[in-house]
């Protein structure tokens, strides 16, 4: 069975919100995509987008953030003692990365376990929780091959975008003699340049257990290819999108409670993932400030969690990274 989305129609757009939520909240995140293609088109367009996942994807999210959040929650109020305990059994740093159990700021508890290629690390710290385990590890093979497949599909459109606009040039006899910069998509997205095979990428659970006033998650961008996010029934994740003239701050998790999906479920895990430009995006598809131009998603999309929530929220997080390759001519 696919690990990919919906083939189903292209997008749905939802009833958009009044006046008084667009100037907080741009009705951009009212589009949902439905398949990898117009997740990719939109992301180029937007730096973001958020996609409908298929029933098998939903389900690893849900087991997932059920046995996160039993665990997690059992942390957020210990003693230094229990917190000592706890990181010396669920935390391991390998190569200067932490994986694990941590607690980066007074708002948050995080667990963070790592994959290669889809796979979790073999020194990854599990503790007793075999749940915790098996769960995690099956949705890691999920997000890592959406994450593969849209970028894919952003290489496809990005490589007819740049023959068009080939094809429909004048000839120029001084051509050689002008900087130009082409695309060489010929190989796949596991070519020569990038290696996404053995480079590590996080699945990170974070609890915001929303017992501190304190800031939740400031604004920046993340350092990978294609960031995916889980969408909870907790409206927190904010991204910076570019509709508007200066720029507005969406909750993409609006939606949710638009549509009303939550009001029999016990689970605040949607079916549904926040797709984000990450900062080394742009480098992979070989973007220039041309490109860039073209496709202003192609710049890594800032986000934040908002400050005051309505409750506790657990959110789940894929990062798709990638490292260059040595150049193999002599």
């Amino acid at each position: 069975m696919s690990l990919n989305a919906d083939n189903t129609s292209t997008s749905t757009r939802t009833r958009k919100a009044t006046t008084s939520q667009r100037k907080e909240h741009s009705d951009i995140t009212n589009v949902i995509c439905n398949d990898l293609d117009a997740a990719a088109k939109f992301i180029l367009e937007n730096s973001f987008a958020i996609l409908r996942v298929n029933d098998e994807t939903h389900k690893a999210l849900t087991n997932s953030w059920i046995a996160a959040k039993y665990f997690l929650t059992s942390k957020v109020d210990q003693s230094p003692r229990q917190e000592a305990t706890t990181k010396s059994k669920y935390r391991r740093i390998r190569n200067g990365a932490l994986m694990g159990y941590n607690r980066p700021s007074e708002t948050k508890v995080l667990f963070r376990s790592m994959f290669v290629n889809g796979e979790p690390d073999p020194a990854q710290p599990w503790g007793d929780d075999e749940a915790f385990k098996v769960s995690s590890s099956l949705l890691g093979q999920h997000l890592h091959s959406i994450l593969l497949g849209c970028l894919e599909e952003m290489m496809k459109l990005v490589k007819e975008r740049n023959h068009t606009e080939v094809k429909g040039r004048q000839p120029d006899r001084h051509a050689s003699a002008k900087k130009k910069r082409k695309l060489d998509h010929s190989n796949s997205i596991n070519g020569l340049d990038f290696d996404f095979d053995s480079t590590p990428c996080p699945l990170d659970y974070f609890l915001y257990h929303n017992q501190s006033d304190g800031v939740n998650c400031s604004e920046h961008v993340d350092r990978g290819v294609l960031i995916c996010i889980s969408l909870t029934n907790v409206a927190g994740l904010e991204v910076f999108s570019n509709d508007a003239e200066d720029g507005n701050w969406s909750c993409p998790e609006h939606i949710f409670i638009n549509e009303q999906l939550y009001q029999e479920r016990e689970v605040g895990c949607s079916n549904m993932l926040c797709i984000l430009s990450g900062d080394q995006l742009k480098k992979v598809l070989q973007g220039d400030d041309n490109m860039t131009t073209q496709f202003r998603g192609l710049n890594a999309c800032i986000h934040r969690v908002k400050r005051k929530l309505s409750a506790a929220r657990l959110s789940i997080s894929y990062e798709l990274r990638a490292s260059v390759r040595e150049n193999e001519k002599k």
